[in-house]
């Protein structure tokens, strides 16, 4: 082999090294916060509270006080108000959801314990977010974060958008459609999507007077086997006709 192949192989095999870790990043599921989607539940209970920070009290008040990751069917959760937040509905609590969540939980110089749910802060946006888990399909007894949904302060929609185009560059898809609501008002609902090898970033905004909005983070994997398994459980529409 002369000088003039080895040179060659050799910046060859120099740029491959430079690209593979490119290609794998972009491989990977995306993630909030180093929230990563894939992750199992155990995991998600490790990842210490993003904003301790940013979360304002009273320390005069209390007497201690520490950041929980809670999660449905903790039996250690006596508050309604938590149960309430991490409750599942029938389906989901078929096909073994978890809802989890960061929580407060503080005791208070008169004896009194609080546990309530914290801000999330997205692109500086102060939200409310869900992480939600499923069994996962190879693993026994095991949760993977499927879902993240974050709601948002109104009319974001300029600001986070331009936020994760700057991060993941321009949307994949941007659709407008029209939709109506149960008392018969009609409005416009505008979307964007980013989509990254199996998962997908979706931002929605309703163009009514609240302009309600929402993002979500998806593996797009788990969606279509809990697409199947309701298939499953309530059966194909056109049976009950």
């Amino acid at each position: 082999m002369n000088n003039n192949w080895r040179k060659t192989l050799l910046h060859f095999f120099i740029l491959l090294t430079l690209f593979l870790p490119i290609v794998h990043a972009n491989a990977e599921p995306y993630s909030l916060r180093g929230i990563q989607l894939g992750i199992s539940v155990k995991n998600f209970k490790t990842i210490p509270y993003p904003d301790p920070n940013k979360y304002k009290m009273n320390k005069g008040k209390v007497l201690s006080y520490d950041f929980q990751n809670l999660c449905t069917g903790n039996s250690k959760v006596k508050d309604i108000r938590v149960q309430s937040i991490l409750a599942v509905n029938a389906f989901e609590q078929k096909i073994g959801m978890k809802k989890c969540n960061f929580f407060w939980h503080t005791i208070v110089t008169e004896g009194e314990e609080y546990t309530i749910e914290t801000p999330f802060f997205m692109a500086n946006l102060k939200v409310k977010a869900s992480f939600d888990f499923i069994p996962s399909a190879t693993k026994p007894n095991e949760y993977v974060l499927f879902r993240i949904s974050i709601d948002h302060p109104l009319d974001r929609w300029h600001h986070l958008t331009q936020a994760l185009s700057k991060k993941y560059g321009e949307p994949t898809e941007h659709e407008s459609t029209m939709a109506q609501n149960a008392f018969g008002t009609r409005y416009e609902r505008h979307t964007a999507r980013w989509r990254r090898d199996g998962s997908t970033i979706s931002v929605w905004q309703n163009t009514t007077d609240l302009k309600k909005m929402n993002t979500t983070y998806t593996l797009d994997r788990e969606l279509s086997r809990i697409a199947d398994l309701k298939s499953k459980f309530q059966g194909d529409p056109s049976d009950n006709l």
